[in-house]
């Protein structure tokens, strides 16, 4: 916009003096201020009609969000795999502050820390998801998969180890749930 009115401030000057009276009466002069002349309203028009028409318009700010303070925990529960496999998550949330800009995604403040029966940890950042809680870390390189009952891991787009994982019930009230092992030691 400020390209523009640079234009057409650079026009009125131009156009001024073009139009003031000669200091000589000269038809040479006048013929040259004429093709100036036709020469700055052009400038003008493609001026105006780029920076009006061609130049994309701003979108203004809209809230997304961005975790920002110490995470609270939600829930921990653990998973049973084949294989004698176990999977141990603690979910945790996080306030948020305002941030991001339109037609971004929304930034989720939601985390998993994983432990896994082979010693390895995880603390993975919730990512979009059709149904269900998916969890992964830069790249997609492992990713926690959850919903209802069950989970499973992708290493490298692949189910590797922890196959065929069901939500472990603590108590004999949660046991009634389909797919659910009771913990009872």
């Amino acid at each position: 916009m400020q390209v523009a009115v640079f234009f057409m401030v650079l026009f009125l000057l131009l156009l001024r003096l073009v139009l003031e009276p000669p200091l000589f009466s000269n038809t040479y002069f006048m013929k040259k201020s004429l093709y100036v002349l036709i020469f700055l309203v052009t400038l003008l028009v493609a001026s105006v009609y780029y920076f009006w028409f061609m130049t994309p318009m701003s979108t203004p700010d809209v809230v997304t969000t961005v975790a920002t303070s110490t995470p609270t925990l939600i829930s921990t529960v653990n998973y049973s795999c084949q294989n004698n496999k176990e999977i141990s998550a603690s979910f945790y949330e996080t306030a948020a502050v305002p941030t991001g800009t339109a037609n971004s995604a929304p930034v989720t403040t939601a985390t998993v820390s994983l432990t896994l029966s082979d010693g390895r940890t995880f603390n993975l950042t919730q990512t979009v998801s059709a149904d269900g809680g998916r969890y992964a870390n830069e790249g997609d390189v492992f990713v926690f998969w959850s919903k209802g009952n069950g989970a499973l891991i992708t290493e490298n787009s692949a189910e590797k180890d922890f196959i065929g994982c069901v939500l472990v019930a603590t108590d004999a009230a949660s046991s009634a749930l389909p797919a659910v092992y009771v913990d009872t030691a």
